[in-house]
């Protein structure tokens, strides 16, 4: 008889790390060892994460890193285990409120464009989605790609943002964690009323049947190191 062979999957986690409020930052260190111990992803999408956890990341992690603002210390980075081959991604730019992190990525099935992506609350947070529909339908839907990240988007928050998500959609990007258009929930800060999905992925179209599953955790130690709970992408990427 001839041996199965288990397809191979990667990990990609995205997570707004919350780092911004007095409360998680003081956490912040164990929110790296839940990421790192425990969710074990082979990418890492983050956002709001200390610069300084970052770049000890880096015996296990490449550092894809946009440029954070002046006197800041914290940013949005994309985090490529050492095992796979990876090099600096395409350079992006939504506004001077919107963050972006890129990264190319070598997989058994072929390379991928990742993008990490945080979509700062406030004078930019309705302008930026439909450029970054713009940037996802020129940039990230023509070829392999996987875009995640806390978008400050949710369909609950009206018309105009779930006119967002259409319009990704009919860019060419599939969202894995509400193929039903139903949401989840990853967001449970002060500023919430009800439980809003503000985090999300989006693969490439051709790309969508490779999702084995994706999962948003909001229960556990999530709940006291962030405002925001980790979401969970698993892709099968063995060679067609």
């Amino acid at each position: 008889m001839s041996e199965v062979t288990e397809p191979e999957k990667i990990r990609i986690v995205s997570w707004n790390m919350g780092c911004g409020p007095r409360q998680y930052r003081q956490l912040h260190d164990q929110a790296w060892d839940y990421l790192t111990k425990d969710l074990k992803p082979d990418v890492a999408f983050v956002q709001e994460a200390l610069i300084s956890n970052l770049n000890a990341m880096d015996d296990s992690f490449a550092l894809y890193l946009c440029p954070p603002m002046p006197h800041h210390d914290s940013g949005t980075a994309v985090l490529v285990s050492k095992s796979l081959e990876s090099g600096p991604g395409p350079a992006v730019s939504v506004s001077d409120l919107t963050y972006v992190a890129t990264a190319n990525v070598t997989t058994s099935a072929g390379p991928l464009t990742m993008g990490s992506f945080h979509v700062f609350p406030g004078d930019n947070q309705k302008e930026d989605p439909p450029r970054i529909v713009e940037l996802a339908g020129s940039v990230f839907a023509t070829d392999p790609a996987i875009i995640g990240g806390d978008f400050n988007c949710a369909r609950k928050f009206g018309r105009k943002y779930r006119e967002f998500f259409e319009a990704m959609s009919a860019s060419g990007l599939h969202e894995p964690c509400c193929a039903d258009g139903i949401e989840g929930w990853s967001f449970w800060g002060k500023q919430a009323k009800e439980k809003y999905q503000d985090d999300h992925f989006f693969v490439t179209a051709r790309w969508a049947s490779r999702v084995v599953s994706c999962e948003i955790i909001t229960e556990g130690l999530v709940r006291t190191v962030s405002d925001h709970g980790p979401v969970v992408l698993e892709l099968e990427v063995s060679p067609t």
